[in-house]
């Protein structure tokens, strides 16, 4: 793989967890059960961490011109409005299976990202280990989606 494959996942990445973060905690703002929005601001907690972690590597590369891919929205992004209307009515069960697939797609940017060869085996590393932090909290959103009772549960 070439600096400019390995700059362009960690933008795509940038990209991904920079939209989630910014939808997280604009859900969070927008609902009053407590549970779901100590939830939603833990994912937004989390998916920054993340874009903090690939801004620092990016930093670290020598300068690349890498264009973002129009595929790089998280799935809050995309589905936003639909998310927003079961937010305004109190659909907690669209909210939870929103959170799962917006978890799901950006483990599975991670795996095709890690099946890439040439990656540099720190980053490939590091990458790895926040894959690790995106299966955790896709089990967390498999289980608020199952058991509304997990929303209270601290991560």
């Amino acid at each position: 793989m070439n600096k400019e494959s390995t700059i362009s996942i960690l933008t795509n990445l940038l990209q991904r967890h920079e939209d989630a973060a910014r939808k997280y905690r604009e859900a969070a703002a927008m609902t009053e059960d407590r549970g779901l929005k100590s939830f939603l601001a833990s994912l937004a907690d989390y998916r920054e961490g993340l874009y903090q972690e690939n801004r620092r590597w990016l930093e670290d590369m020598p300068p690349s011109p890498a264009p973002i891919s129009v595929s790089a929205r998280s799935y809050f992004h995309k589905n936003w409005e639909s998310i927003r209307e079961a937010l305004m009515l109190e659909k907690q069960a669209k909210i939870a299976e929103a959170c799962r697939r917006s978890e799901e797609q950006i483990s599975e940017y991670y795996r095709e990202a890690l099946g890439q060869e040439g990656i540099p085996l720190p980053l490939h590393n590091n990458l790895e280990a926040q894959h690790q932090k995106v299966l955790g909290m896709l089990r967390k959103a498999e289980r608020m989606e199952k058991v509304p009772a997990q929303r209270d549960r601290p991560l």
